[in-house]
C-alpha cells in the first residue's frame, strides 16, 4: 500500500469500520461497544470515555516502542505519538474541569454517542498481544488513528463553550497526523514491515529509556493523575509485553 494513501488528508476522507477487527478480539466486541454506550448517558460521561480513549492509546504506543525497540525510527516515532496522547488526555481534563455542571449534567448527544460505540472499548494488552510485526502494528493504526478517535477527541473538545482551544486542538490533530504520516513514509513497503518483527523476549533487565540514549528523545511520561484512577496503570513495560 502507498504511504501516500495515509497522508493527512486521510483522517477526512471515509475509512474503514473498526468492527471488521472484532474478531480477532483486538479492539472490542459488539457486547462491549454495547456496554460503552449504556454507560453514555451525559456529556460528563463523554469526557470520561475520551479521557480513557486517549490514556489508551498512550499505553498503545509505549507497547509499541517496546515491541519495536530495535527498530530506532519507528521507536522515537512511536514514543512520539504517545506524548501526543498524554497531552491530549490533559487537555480534555482541562476543559472538562471547567464546564459548570449544568453542562456535565446535560444530557449526551446521540449522534456523539454513535461515534464513541463506533469505537468501542480499547483495550491494551489485546491488541498488544496480537502484534507479529510492524505491518500488524500499522494495521492498527490504520484502524484507530485514520478511524474515529481523533474526530470523537476533536468533538468533544468542542463542547468547551468558550471554543477557545479548537484552534489548538485542530493543530495539535494536524501534527498528530503529520507524525503518522512520516511513519508510514519512512517503511513504506508492505513486505517490509511483514518482516520487522516484534520483539516478544526482550534482554533481561532493560529499560525502555536506553533504547533513546544517545539520541534527542526521552520516554513520554505524564503526570497526569485522575480522580480515583492512577495514570501509572497505563505504562506497559518491556516485560508485560513478552508475556502478552
Amino acid at each position: 500500500m502507498r504511504s501516500s494513501e495515509h497522508s493527512i488528508q486521510s483522517k477526512t476522507t471515509s475509512v474503514p469500520s473498526l468492527r471488521p477487527m472484532d474478531e480477532t478480539g483486538s479492539i472490542s466486541t459488539i457486547s462491549e461497544s454495547m456496554a460503552v454506550m449504556k454507560k453514555l448517558k451525559t456529556v460528563s460521561n463523554l469526557f470520561e470515555q475520551a479521557i480513557d480513549n486517549e490514556e489508551a492509546m498512550v499505553g498503545l504506543y509505549r507497547g509499541f516502542v517496546g515491541l519495536f525497540s530495535d527498530v530506532l525510527d519507528a521507536a522515537i516515532i512511536f514514543n512520539d505519538l504517545a506524548s501526543d496522547e498524554e497531552r491530549h488526555a490533559f487537555e480534555l481534563e482541562t476543559v472538562q474541569k471547567v464546564l459548570s455542571k449544568t453542562v456535565l449534567t446535560a444530557p449526551a448527544h446521540p449522534e456523539m454517542i454513535m461515534k464513541f460505540e463506533a469505537i468501542g472499548k480499547l483495550s491494551v494488552k489485546k491488541m498488544l498481544k496480537n502484534i507479529r510485526n510492524l505491518e500488524d502494528a500499522f494495521g492498527i493504526i490504520r484502524s484507530i488513528e485514520y478511524g474515529r478517535l481523533n474526530e470523537v477527541f476533536e468533538c468533544t473538545i468542542k463542547i468547551d463553550p468558550s471554543k477557545e482551544m479548537i484552534p489548538l486542538i485542530q493543530k495539535e490533530i494536524i501534527q498528530h497526523y503529520t507524525k503518522i504520516d512520516v511513519l508510514f513514509k519512512r517503511f513504506p513497503d508492505q513486505e517490509e514491515r511483514a518482516n520487522i518483527l516484534a520483539v516478544r523476549k526482550p534482554k533481561k533487565n532493560v529499560n525502555v529509556g536506553e533504547i533513546f540514549q544517545g539520541h534527542d528523545r526521552q520516554p513520554s511520561s505524564s503526570p497526569l493523575r485522575r480522580k480515583n484512577r492512577d495514570f501509572r496503570r497505563f505504562h506497559i513495560t518491556l516485560k508485560e509485553v513478552s508475556q502478552s
